[in-house]
Formats: structure tokens, C-alpha cells, sequence
């Protein structure tokens, strides 16, 4: 493809991950003026409301097909259920919750070895946390499982500890800390997909022209994201 035509998709990759770590910052927001019960209890409504809307609304949004041969489960299903994750561990104390949200970031790229295949029950249940597929459910329908959740549910957790850095920090305070962070996460990219070792499914090649090899690096896998894929996009978010 043309470098313009790659760059304007690279921009578009900052969305659903910012989208995912805003919705846990918010989430402590709304929390920090409520009880944890009330806090779950919300986190766990409003992710099954986003898991129907996606389900139901925006799959008609996108085909205006009344009988649903298709349905297409994207970033909002993906909210949704990182929402219902958030529900049960809003309970622990944030370092865990941090620790928890860090190590699925970092380690799920460990799980990329696993390539299921069919319709079973472990086959399906792999495609909702972490291999991206297509399920035909009958000869009329057929399920997109187009965001695996696992990783999504990690980017939340931490999103949800970043949000107590806009409680517990005055502006001046806060600026260094989410600059430090933010330089962490793009030196760490760039080490990491430069020594191609790990992170990602697409391995990191010199091209042909200089152009081609900056494509090359920057092709960092979305479906479910990778580490090196949300270090890209959080990075630069942060600062």
C-alpha cells in the first residue's frame, strides 16, 4: 500500500485503545463519589447495555439487516465486557488491580502459540478472549469475533488505576508523571519491536525502500492487540 494510505489507518489505531483506557480513568472518576457496591453495580449494568447495544444497534447500524446474518462484535463489545471485568475487581486494592491489568498487557502475546479452529465450546470461548475468527452459526448467520476481549479487559484495569492519578494529583503534579509514563511506553515500543523478540505476531523485517521498513515497524497487530500495538498507541496518548 501507499505510506499515506498505511498512516491515515495508523491514526485511526489510537481510538479504541484510548477509548478502553478512558472508560476505566472514568470509571475511578465515577467511583470516587460513590461506594464500591455502587460503583460495581454500575460498571455491570452498563456493560450489558453496551454488550446489547453492540449486539443489537450498532450490527443494524452497520448492515441495516433486520435478520442478522451478520453480527459483527467490535470495540463496543469489547468496552462492555471490560466494564463487567471492572465490576468484579473494583473490590481489590488498586496495586493489584494495576499488577493485574500490567501482566495481561505484557504476557497475552505468550497465548498467540494457541490457534483454535471450529465451533466447540473451548474453540468459541478462545475467539471471545483472544484469537480474532469468523463463526458460522447456521447457514444464515455467521459471528465476527472482531475484538477478542482479553487484552482489551488489561488495558481497562490500568486505565482504571490511571484514574486515581487525576484524583490524587494537582495539574502541575499530575503533567510530569503522565509525560514519564507516556516516554516509558515509547522507548519500551520502539526497543522491543526493533529487537523483534517478542510482542507481536508480525515480525519486523528491513524492506526494500526506507519507506517500506518504517511501514513495516509501525504494522503492529490490533486483533486482539498486542503489547507492541497498545505500547504505540498509549504512549504517544499519555504524553
Amino acid at each position: 500500500t501507499t505510506p499515506i494510505f498505511f498512516f491515515t489507518r495508523v491514526i485511526t489505531h489510537f481510538c479504541a485503545p484510548v477509548f478502553v483506557l478512558l472508560t476505566g480513568a472514568s470509571a475511578y472518576l465515577y467511583g470516587s463519589k460513590k461506594n464500591k457496591y455502587q460503583l460495581s453495580k454500575f460498571l455491570f449494568t452498563r456493560g450489558i447495555w453496551l454488550i446489547f447495544l453492540e449486539i443489537i444497534v450498532n450490527n443494524f447500524l452497520w448492515f441495516f439487516d433486520p435478520s442478522f446474518s451478520m453480527i459483527l462484535l467490535q470495540v463496543i463489545w469489547a468496552i462492555g465486557f471490560g466494564m463487567l471485568f471492572l465490576s468484579a475487581i473494583v473490590y481489590l486494592s488498586n496495586r493489584f488491580i494495576f499488577m493485574s491489568g500490567l501482566s495481561i498487557i505484557f504476557f497475552h502475546n505468550l497465548l498467540d502459540f494457541f490457534v483454535f479452529e471450529g465451533k466447540s465450546i473451548s474453540s468459541v470461548l478462545w475467539y471471545f478472549l483472544h484469537q480474532m475468527a469468523v463463526v458460522e452459526v447456521s447457514d444464515n448467520t455467521s459471528i465476527i469475533f472482531g475484538y477478542p476481549v482479553l487484552p482489551w479487559m488489561g488495558l481497562m484495569a490500568v486505565g482504571y488505576v490511571l484514574g486515581s492519578v487525576f484524583i490524587n494529583y494537582k495539574a502541575d503534579e499530575r503533567r510530569p508523571l503522565l509525560i514519564k509514563y507516556g516516554s516509558y511506553c515509547i522507548i519500551l515500543f520502539l526497543i522491543v519491536r526493533f529487537l523483534d523478540f517478542y510482542g507481536d505476531p508480525n515480525s519486523f523485517a528491513i524492506q526494500d525502500s526506507f519507506s517500506f521498513t518504517i511501514m513495516d515497524f509501525f504494522n503492529t497487530t490490533k486483533y486482539p492487540p498486542s503489547l507492541l500495538f497498545i505500547l504505540m498507541t498509549i504512549g504517544p496518548s499519555l504524553l
